[in-house]
């Protein structure tokens, strides 16, 4: 009778890790959707500073997007 108690405490803590990453996870885009405009007003005095930053932030943003689906099973 322990051992099923251990393997249920065992996939309780493994489902709060998981929950945990995953939340970490979806907050990424909570720092990127403000920091797209932020970038096109902050840097108006250097278009190709500004042009850059703005790709090299959306790149980021869309492979932070495929790495989130590529890793859902329920994607495939």
């Amino acid at each position: 009778m322990a051992d099923g108690k251990d393997d249920v405490d065992q996939w309780k803590e493994l489902n709060e890790a998981r929950k945990a990453s995953i939340q970490r996870k979806l907050m990424v885009p909570l720092i990127y959707a403000p920091m797209l405009p932020l970038i096109r007003i902050g840097f108006n005095h250097n278009p190709t500073l500004r042009n850059r930053l703005y790709g090299a932030s959306l790149i980021a943003a869309l492979a932070h997007a495929g790495y989130i689906m590529a890793s859902d099973s329920s994607v495939l």
